[in-house]
């Protein structure tokens, strides 16, 4: 999960073009984090050249008895990078 994360973070996002943050809204009420990608294109394991289209996917980051707030506090200190408002 960690490596996983730091994947995430210190590749992925950074490869996203025009990436200004993870909006706030992204949390819902029990604290879960939900982030989706209109394509495949910034993870580099998935192998592009092997794929014949691209495709969407989603991912949903959950934190067991939490509120958004909390959420948002614990994420940030791990290094997400949230859109301020």
């Amino acid at each position: 999960m960690y490596d996983f994360l730091d994947r995430l973070l210190n590749v992925t996002l950074p490869r996203i073009r025009e990436f200004r943050g993870i909006i706030p809204s992204a949390f819902d009420r029990s604290g879960n984090l939900t982030i989706g990608f209109k394509d495949q294109s910034p993870f580099a394991e998935l192998g592009h050249d092997v794929l014949e289209k691209s495709f969407g996917l989603s991912m949903t980051i959950s934190i067991s008895n939490s509120t958004p707030e909390q959420s948002q506090i614990f994420l940030s200190r791990l290094g997400f990078p949230f859109k301020t408002i």
